[in-house]
């Protein structure tokens, strides 16, 4: 259950000043999801960097607050009071990041929606900009480019190499590397397409980031690249997820995010047999598509096994037993495919999973694995 305070729209701030008074309003064209748990040093930031832009009018600001217990709630709900014309509430039981994105995509009224975590922000400039080309565009897919801020003062910008300002056909692009390993923070998805394919997000785990860029990119017909450092994702604060000790802790939850993955492509395969998800003339599950999904999808399995077997030898394989099953149990092609992975090509072409496989007490399995340990690690 979830509690969910409406912003209504001040006519006002149609009046408020701006440097691209060439921008019309139109509505809300960009819905911003933000996760909230525990956020409350951060969640200001994060909020005043969308609503410090000339053209809020155009933005719909969601704060899902996930059962917080500090005070990120109320300082979400202060926002709303003072801006209701931008300002999206929903107060839920806590049920991790995922279900933050279903609550959000459940309200947003936007054209197109993107996701930012409440500990990072946009820069308000280039939302500014992107806003402005919002105005104008009506395409699939928006790619923005992202600023890696670490604890040290350092950035380093993610850019792509792009045509910008450009509608773009994606099947022209979906396989080049770039934009085949797009990042989370530089897709916002045309809402409406999300909505057909009923897109879900996994619930009750964490790195479920990665699905954002998995069964979306299959409602993407046409893209379009903003040249602007939108995102500024934070790297370095304590208790992060993607800290390495936290993700040592958590792997087991990348370890279901994949398995969830894999049901997801098996059950979209089954539907388009079925002749679903083919709607405005667009077939979803187009064979390059399906090319694409199945890439994508061997990608992530290499680096879970790759991870149990290679870089961390004496954890437990239960998790990855269970997913080695589900594999086989439900798609006997990955099954199949995945037993080609070797450790690294060209230099250690070990089909190391398919050993593992055969026999993963082997002795020259165990002698493989400490051979490319010493070359790659120099450990054991």
């Amino acid at each position: 259950m979830y509690h969910l305070v409406v912003a209504q729209i001040d006519m006002e701030i149609y009046n408020t000043p701006s440097d691209h008074s060439q921008c019309k309003p139109l509505g809300k064209l960009l819905s911003v999801i933000i996760p909230t748990y525990n956020m409350q040093d951060y969640l200001p930031r994060c909020v005043q960097s969308l609503l410090s832009a000339h053209k809020r009018e155009l933005l719909e600001i969601i704060v899902v607050n996930d059962g917080s217990k500090d005070n990120s709630l109320n300082i979400a709900l202060g926002y709303a009071e003072k801006y209701p014309d931008s300002m999206v509430v929903v107060d839920k039981e806590n049920a991790n990041y995922g279900s933050c994105i279903n609550a959000g995509i459940n309200v947003a009224t936007g054209k197109y929606i993107k996701i930012l975590d409440a500990d990072d922000c946009y820069d308000t400039g280039a939302l500014d900009e992107v806003l402005c080309h919002l105005v104008d565009v009506d395409v699939d897919l928006v790619i923005t480019d992202f600023v890696r801020v670490y604890a040290n003062g350092k950035q380093s910008l993610k850019s792509y190499h792009l045509q910008p300002n450009t509608v773009l056909d994606y099947s022209q692009i979906r396989f080049q590397s770039e934009v085949f390993k797009l990042w989370m923070h530089s897709a916002a998805y045309r809402l409406d397409n999300l909505r057909k394919l009923n897109y879900h997000q996994t619930e009750h785990i964490s790195y479920t980031d990665v699905e954002w860029t998995f069964l979306p990119m299959v409602t993407v017909n046409t893209a379009y690249y903003i040249k602007v450092p939108l995102y500024r994702y934070t790297l370095g604060r304590e208790g992060q997820t993607v800290d390495p000790k936290v993700v040592a802790v958590k792997f087991g939850d990348n370890v279901k995010c994949t398995m969830s993955m894999i049901k997801s492509y098996v059950d979209f395969i089954m539907l388009g047999d079925k002749g679903a998800f083919e709607q405005d003339g667009f077939k979803f599950n187009n064979e390059e598509n399906l090319e694409m999904l199945e890439k994508k999808l061997l990608r992530r399995i290499k680096t879970i096994y790759k991870f149990y077997l290679v870089k961390n030898r004496k954890i437990d394989l239960k998790e990855l037993n269970e997913m080695d099953v589900l594999i086989k149990k439900v798609s006997p092609r990955l099954y199949s495919l995945s037993n080609q992975f070797v450790v690294s090509s060209p230099a250690f072409p070990y089909h190391f999973v398919h050993s593992w496989r055969k026999n993963g007490n082997s002795r020259r399995f165990n002698l493989m694995i400490m051979l490319y340990r010493l070359l790659k690690y120099h450990k054991l």
